[in-house]
């Protein structure tokens, strides 16, 4: 009992005292379920008792048997409730990619006779009402979905339920590990979350084809470089450098001039430098606990070129608002914008020039892309303390899920072709964006402790914001403090699993 007390009171320090990262994503606390291929809300409250008590294929005590064919199984009724703090579960019709995410849930639920309960939190209140749950002795509900970057506190807290005990699910297949989740998350062999994005969270480079074209580039030399692998920095400055304009006839290069790069957010570009260098800030030892990683020749030489890159001049830094640089960009201020994929739709809609799509740009010496996956990458986890049946039964709904996402980017990899973009080749590059994406150990677990963050991602946050002038006198600042931290969250995990 004193362990178990022991155990909360951590829980409630991880949850309460880590340092958590800005999201836009706040969404209204309403209740709503999905039946029958309809949408109906009820403003009836949130509840945080347990769930999931419907009368599923498995039997009282669950079963042993793994899934092979996730879409042909019946869970005979079983109500399957989803607390959410993201888009994953959010019902709309506002395009056609959101109405292929209806129509899965809605295809998992008449194929696998299930009711979903969705009830739409925000990250705080998601966070207090599944601690208080495991408190409890109850799990909360079924699913819960969060953003990647929070996975590591509930993982710390010891409040989920670790996938390789879910005998229902087969995480051998392919569409289980999508984005590299599975993997991230582990933790002492534990694996804790999977996505099932569509590629809204992949980052990827805009193009302005005008521009190119008055430099006297052929339509197609990005494309070509991107298909024979060239598409690298080195090739990305050179050509970035021969855009810059004056066009206002003043003194100096201001926003209301013609750039060679815009970027939404530096700190993200540095993080696909790290991925694609084959780095990271964190990663998984031979027991598969946590391990410091930040002094690695890969990661330093990849945010000191970003640095360098970010800071020589050719890229507009006076807009300080990441929409007014997409704004910028669709006005014809910058040849490239570096940006999440989902803003196509906002360029395209603002944008009177033509411009293209292609994947963000390889480290010099790489052979393939590779990008991290954006933290705030939308994930399901599952809550601990379910009974073998409610169990058995959530890793059936995850797993259908799971299986059936990729659909999902094919409606919108068609619905970009057809709405925003200008040429089929923007789609091929956007799918092989999404294709190299990969969920990285730092994203899951930096933010679960401040002492983790400041020594992981604040050096290079506060390098390109000019607050230190090396990354590597910082590194070694908060070196020992950021190793005990990542010790602390490992023996935590160990207590939690025994």
């Amino acid at each position: 009992m004193k362990k178990r007390v022991l155990a909360l009171i951590i829980a409630v320090f991880l949850i309460f005292g880590c340092c958590g990262c800005n999201d836009t994503t706040v969404a209204t606390e309403t209740e709503s379920w999905v039946e029958g291929g309809e949408t109906t809300t009820d403003k009836s409250g949130s509840g945080t008792g347990n769930s999931g008590s419907g009368t599923g294929n498995s039997g009282s005590g669950g079963s042993n048997t793994t899934i092979t064919e996730p879409m042909k199984v019946d869970l005979k009724g079983a109500t399957i409730t989803i607390y959410s703090a993201t888009e994953l579960f959010k019902l709309s019709d506002s395009s056609k990619t959101q109405k292929s995410k209806n129509d899965i849930l809605n295809s998992v639920q008449k194929s696998l006779n299930c009711k979903f309960v969705i009830k739409e939190v925000d990250h705080e209140k998601l966070k207090t009402l599944t601690l208080s749950s495991a408190a409890s002795g109850k799990a909360l509900c079924n699913i819960i979905s969060t953003n990647m970057q929070y996975v590591g506190t509930y993982v710390a807290a010891g409040v989920l339920t670790d996938f390789t005990r879910v005998s229902s699910m087969d995480l051998s297949q392919k569409y289980m590990n999508r984005l590299n989740m599975l993997e991230a998350t582990e933790l002492g062999g534990a694996k804790y979350a999977v996505t099932s994005e569509n590629g809204s969270r992949t980052w990827g480079t805009f193009y302005n084809k005008r521009i190119l074209k008055e430099l006297g580039y052929s339509e197609n030399y990005l494309y070509d470089l991107v298909d024979s692998k060239k598409w690298n920095y080195s090739a990305a400055r050179e050509i970035g450098k021969k855009a810059m304009k004056d066009l206002d006839g003043k003194s100096g290069m201001s926003k209301d001039d013609q750039w060679g790069f815009l970027w939404v957010d530096p700190s993200m570009m540095t993080s696909h430098a790290i991925a694609n260098s084959g780095g990271a800030l964190i990663k998984h030892s031979k027991d598969k606990y946590l391990e410091y990683n930040m002094t690695d020749s890969r990661v330093i030489s990849s945010i000191n070129l970003i640095n360098e890159f970010y800071k020589e001049g050719t890229t507009c830094r006076s807009i300080s608002n990441y929409a007014d640089r997409i704004s910028a960009f669709a006005a014809g201020h910058s040849l490239f914008l570096f940006s999440n994929l989902y803003y196509a739709g906002t360029i395209s809609g603002k944008m009177s020039d033509d411009f293209g799509v292609l994947p963000i740009p390889m480290v010099d010496g790489r052979s393939d892309y590779a990008s991290a996956l954006d933290w705030n990458a939308e994930v399901m986890m599952m809550p601990a303390g379910q009974s073998g049946k409610d169990q058995y039964n959530t890793g059936a709904v995850i797993q259908a899920i799971m299986s059936q996402c990729d659909k999902n980017v094919e409606v919108m990899k068609s619905e970009y072709n057809n709405r925003y973009f200008c040429d089929k080749q923007s789609g091929k590059n956007m799918v092989l964006a999404i294709e190299q994406d990969k969920g990285m150990v730092e994203a899951v677990y930096s933010s679960t402790n401040d002492d983790v963050l400041a020594g992981t991602y604040r050096p290079f946050w506060d390098l390109h914001d000019g607050k230190i002038s090396s990354v590597v006198t910082q590194i070694d600042a908060t070196k020992s403090t950021t190793i005990k931290a990542i010790q602390e969250i490992n023996a935590n995990a160990k207590k939690n699993k025994s």
